[in-house]
């Protein structure tokens, strides 16, 4: 990562490395995808995926992830569009908007769409918000000398061990539900308002530079935790005339899990999301298209069917 004082981080453009078993190239703009021109071609629509680890396709291989997948199944309808996924690990909400007002609106996306996962709630102390840090981020209670010291020893220890990185990373999950579920999602709570506020900004800036804006919740409505999530985010969207929509979280099986301690997508699952989010596109591309061209050249527009999905196994 480099940082960046409005949106906090970004990952270093041009970085090539392996991270849990698969290759990660960034390009020139710090996302995990191909190179994109400044402006969008000629006769094209431009989709930018705008999200987090999910969106960048944290421990699955570049060309399953599903930004990849929806680009190829636009080309094998005949559809002009380009995908440009802009997906950072730990993003949240504000640190996107500020992104957007920052940069996003330069690449001209025809169409915005903002993936929103349970924890892009979650305040950062780095970058810019909308709500004073003495809000979101409470004092501490003063610690003793030996927790100090245990904690400096666990940090050490996290940095240097897969296991203590592990099981850190399963605390933390754990932790930021619980305290999610408990306060963050509560009508008025300061990380709820500065989400709100986040939200707001990307709308009023999608309206300026004409962009069509949609946003869709990824999340497991069995659980009350990400149930309180979709309430909460929805409620924000609808006050702002989004349209939104919901795609199950296909973490919460665990044949679509990385493994049992990362509830990333594997290849699979991103396969069934990029067949659930073209579902949706599809029709927002085709009409952004014969918009641009006027009413009369709707019929025009490329409504090939796409090949039958793949399955992960036999009937």
């Amino acid at each position: 990562m480099i940082p960046d004082p409005d949106f906090g981080y970004i990952h270093a453009p041009g970085n090539t490395s392996r991270r849990q078993r698969v290759d990660v190239s960034i390009n020139r703009e710090g996302f995990r995808g191909p190179e994109f021109a400044a402006s969008r071609g000629d006769g094209r629509c431009r989709l930018l995926i705008l999200g987090d680890s999910v969106v960048f396709g944290w421990g699955a291989p570049q060309d399953s992830i599903f930004p990849a997948r929806l680009q190829r199944l636009f080309d094998e309808v005949g559809l002009p569009c380009e995908v440009i996924p802009a997906g950072v690990g730990s993003w949240n909400t504000r640190h996107e908007a500020e992104f957007m007002k920052k940069r996003g609106f330069d690449y001209s996306p025809d169409v915005l769409l903002l993936v929103i996962v349970p924890n892009d709630i979650e305040p950062s102390r780095k970058g810019r918000s909308g709500v004073s840090a003495s809000e979101l981020f409470p004092s501490a209670r003063p610690t003793s000398r030996l927790a100090q010291g245990i904690s400096r020893t666990w940090r050490v220890l996290v940095e240097r061990s897969y296991v203590f990185s592990s099981a850190q990373h399963v605390r933390r999950v754990e932790s930021s539900r619980v305290e999610s579920e408990r306060s963050r999602y509560t009508s008025g709570s300061p990380a709820l308002r500065d989400a709100s506020l986040a939200l707001a900004m990307i709308a009023e800036g999608c309206k300026e530079h004409g962009v069509r804006f949609t946003a869709v919740e990824y999340a497991d409505s069995s659980t009350q935790f990400e149930r309180a999530f979709t309430a909460a985010y929805s409620t924000a969207l609808d006050s702002l005339c989004v349209e939104h929509y919901r795609i199950d979280r296909v973490g919460s099986d665990g044949r679509y899990r990385n493994s049992w301690v990362d509830g990333h997508p594997n290849s699979d699952g991103h396969r069934i999301i990029a067949e659930e989010l073209f579902g949706v596109l599809r029709p927002i591309v085709v009409a952004r298209l014969a918009s641009r061209e006027g009413a009369d050249s709707l019929e025009s527009i490329p409504m090939r069917p796409p090949d039958p999905p793949e399955k992960s196994s036999p009937d």
